[in-house]
């Protein structure tokens, strides 16, 4: 199966959570505390991107493979089967352009 995005849309995979739900020491951390660590933000890897997205911001430079911040939940989860991509398939999502906050470069992180 090949999804392509339309519109000002992009096709996403989120990323795992990278905040640990232990400290160095061993100790548990509350889930509440880990949410806050993570600060309502989600990285992801740009799978697509449709020929409309990011017209009217011609000096966003975004290609397929890059990695992005955006909001916690974005845009609309893919109702995909369970059994597609080893079973991974509620990780990846079409968001609007829009919604995308920073891109991620070998220098640093790049705001938009």
């Amino acid at each position: 199966m090949k999804l392509k995005a339309i519109g000002r849309h992009l096709l996403v995979r989120l990323e795992t959570d990278s905040v640990e739900e232990m400290s160095k020491g061993g100790i548990a951390l509350p889930p509440d505390y880990i949410e806050k660590l993570r600060g309502g933000c989600q990285t992801a890897e740009v799978l697509d991107i449709a020929p409309c997205a990011f017209d009217d911001q011609p000096d966003v430079k975004l290609k397929v493979g890059d990695r992005i911040v955006t909001q916690k939940y974005p845009g609309s989860a893919l109702d995909l089967d369970s059994s597609w991509n080893d079973g991974k398939a509620n990780m990846y999502r079409v968001i609007l352009d829009t919604e995308v906050r920073a891109v991620f470069s070998e220098d640093g992180a790049c705001l938009t």
